[in-house]
């Protein structure tokens, strides 16, 4: 009988082992190499556009929406759609002028978003860098 719960609690273990392994490598396969988090490359890049280009981003994607009549048509930038000129330079995945954000980075399960605050409100005109998973942080980087 010992030797009998002997072997159950090896197979046991291994089962755990597997598990982990298991976990560990969907983990690889799966997870984000490009990040949005913190100090991951989109978010630098989102840092660094200069505060004229935000200003001018704002600008663009106010006239966007206020003739998108409520339309949430999204522009891919890493697709073969025509992209407006207004747009060309950013290197984002996705802009929704009729949402007031622009997907700067999509990864597994959370995302890197740039808000449009204060269009067709009466918010503060700003853009909004949110990003996280469990805990969203906001950081305004126009204007500053």
């Amino acid at each position: 009988m010992k030797k009998f719960v002997k072997y159950i609690v090896y197979a046991f273990a291994i089962l755990i082992l597997c598990f982990i392994g298991l976990m560990v490598l969907a983990g690889l396969m799966f997870g984000d190499s490009r990040g949005c988090g913190k100090d991951s490359e989109a978010a630098e890049y989102a840092r660094s556009v200069s505060q004229e280009r935000l200003a001018k981003l704002y600008k663009d994607m106010e006239i966007y929406y206020l003739n998108s009549e409520g339309e949430f048509d999204d522009i891919y930038l890493q697709s073969n759609q025509d992209i407006p000129i207004e747009f060309r330079d950013l290197e984002v995945v996705r802009i929704s002028p009729g949402r007031n954000h622009i997907m700067v980075e999509g990864c597994f399960d959370n995302y890197m978003y740039m808000y449009f605050r204060g269009i067709s409100t009466k918010e503060e005109k700003e853009i909004i860098l949110s990003y996280g998973e469990f805990e969203v942080i906001n950081e305004k980087l126009w204007p500053k």
